[in-house]
């Protein structure tokens, strides 16, 4: 019993005494301080009444949009580093969006991704159809302390309109 005691002492002290290893990554520290960022603003739009002279706009509430920037451009030129900043926001009641990147003094570029919106245009004879609008939004080169201001209307934030078939509709 002395042994088997003796023995569980000395493996717990063993295991005790052993040094914890730690992560050698360091995680990245991205800034968002004036001084390291640029301001995107924009508003997104949908045409839902095609019969109406000038069109109807209407906000495009709620879209989804996704900024994306390789870690590479904002901490340069230290481009060992791989992956991408990743931003998340929408749009709010009036359509409109404001994003908050980090940027330096060489500029960035801000590749986005949009979501579509769900929901009725009227056509030029005043009939109804359930589709969604799609939108883009070009990819974009900021520096630091810039505040860019994207174009109310153009082909990409007014949405595109496409019809969708529901079930019961002829195709």
């Amino acid at each position: 019993k002395v042994f088997v005691f003796m023995m569980a002492t000395v493996l717990a002290l063993g295991l005790a005494s052993c040094s914890k290893m730690e992560d050698p990554a360091k995680p990245i520290e991205i800034s968002d301080s004036d001084e390291r960022s640029a301001v995107i603003e924009g508003t997104l739009l949908c045409v839902t009444d095609l019969k109406a002279s000038p069109n109807k706009y209407e906000a495009a509430e709620g879209v989804e949009i996704v900024a994306v920037i390789p870690y590479a451009q904002i901490l340069a030129p230290d481009t060992t580093v791989a992956g991408n900043w990743i931003k998340k926001i929408a749009t709010d009641a009036a359509g409109h969006f404001t994003l908050n990147v980090p940027a330096n003094p060489a500029g960035v570029t801000v590749k986005f991704r949009v979501s579509e919106k769900r929901g009725k245009q009227k056509d030029a004879s005043g009939d109804d159809h359930n589709g969604k609008w799609t939108f883009e939004i070009d990819d974009q080169k900021v520096v630091s302390g810039q505040r860019l201001i994207l174009p109310i209307v153009n082909d990409k934030t007014k949405g595109k309109f496409t019809e969708i078939k529901e079930k019961g509709d002829e195709a």
